[in-house]
Formats: structure tokens, C-alpha cells, sequence
């Protein structure tokens, strides 16, 4: 969070979007405050606060930057403690990944740590859910994108669960000739036109 000022003020400028799009965060958080119905469902008070960090300030980059590189060396601990089992001198018992669900507390640990993390279709929800994937994540050590593609290749090999995007959501497909979901009916003139 304490970048995301700094980032985004950098990024906005070099976009090219209309001449009153927002070029800075200040001009977003404007913007959402202006139009409060279409604006403030996106996280306001999240902006406001990173509005407020300041990382020209000496102090507040110092402050970030220890916190910076504590958090990054508890998060690679931690990832590290669990795929050598806790026995970092026993490498006969060490994990090559880790597989958590979608979501799991632990891909947000390794992200921070800078640690591969790959998602791969489990499944698809139900009822409420609707057809919405439902993944498996897998977390690896640092530098082992091969054993991490590898394992999630075999994953998706040995599940053969995924399905084509039309199936998660046909009205995305309802338009296209060709679809299972075709429905001209139910389409725009302006949509079959884009779609052919």
C-alpha cells in the first residue's frame, strides 16, 4: 500500500485516455467522490489512506523500506520452513510444492515473499457459485518455476477438469456464431456485428 501512490502517479501520466481521465490518484479519489454511486464501491477509504503516504518524506521511505525487507524476510521464511518440513539439515523430507486452495492465506505469503505461485483449474461451483472455476494453487521455492509448471502440469494432466471460458459464463458467448450459447435473440444488432 505505501507505493501505490508513488506507482500509480508514475503509470497514469503515460496512458493514453481521454483528456479528463485521471492522471493521478488525487484526481481518482476526486473523481469517485464526485460520483458516488459509480465511484465509492472501489475501496475509497483504501485510496484515501495511500493518498496520505508520502514517500518522498525521509523518514516515511525509511520506515517502508525496513518494513520492506522484514516483511520479505518473514514471508521467505515462512514459505521456506514449510517446504523443508521444518528440518532445514534433513533434505530427505523436504516438499518440492506446496498445493493450497484458491485464495488460501499462504499464495498472498508467497506473492509478498516473491516466490512462484501458479493456479490451475480444480473444479467449478454450484448453486450460488454458479459455473465459477474453482483452482488449486501451487507455491514453490524460489527459482523453481520448472518443478512448479511441472507439478501443475501433472495436476491438470491427472484432473483434465478444465473447460472451455464459454462454459463459466455463456452469456459472454450468447453472440458469437458457432457458440453452443448462440442466441441471437437475445443479442444487439451492434453485438452480432462485433461477433462476426
Amino acid at each position: 500500500m505505501s507505493e501505490f501512490k508513488r506507482d500509480l502517479d508514475a503509470y497514469l501520466p503515460g496512458l493514453r485516455i481521454p483528456k479528463d481521465g485521471a492522471r493521478s490518484l488525487e484526481q481518482i479519489i476526486a473523481y469517485n467522490d464526485a460520483n458516488p454511486v459509480e465511484g465509492l464501491k472501489y475501496q475509497q477509504g483504501e485510496l484515501i489512506a495511500a493518498q496520505a503516504v508520502d514517500l518522498s518524506d525521509p523518514a516515511t521511505a525509511a520506515t517502508y523500506e525496513a518494513d520492506k525487507a522484514a516483511g520479505l524476510a518473514s514471508n521467505q521464511a515462512l514459505i521456506d520452513t514449510i517446504l523443508n518440513n521444518g528440518t532445514l539439515d534433513d533434505l530427505t523430507d523436504d516438499f518440492d510444492v506446496i498445493v493450497v486452495p484458491s485464495g488460501n492465506a499462504l499464495v498472498g505469503i508467497a506473492d509478498r515473499a516473491g516466490y512462484p505461485v501458479l493456479t490451475v483449474p480444480a473444479g467449478y461451483g454450484t448453486g450460488n457459485a454458479g459455473r465459477n472455476p474453482i483452482g488449486v494453487t501451487f507455491v514453490g521455492a524460489a527459482f523453481s518455476e520448472d518443478t512448479l509448471l511441472a507439478a501443475g502440469y501433472a495436476f491438470e494432466q491427472a484432473t483434465n477438469v478444465r473447460l472451455a471460458p464459454s462454459f463459466t459464463n455463456p452469456s459472454m458467448w450468447r453472440c458469437v456464431p458457432g457458440s453452443v450459447f448462440f442466441s441471437p435473440h437475445h443479442c444487439h444488432p451492434g453485438d452480432l456485428l462485433a461477433s462476426e
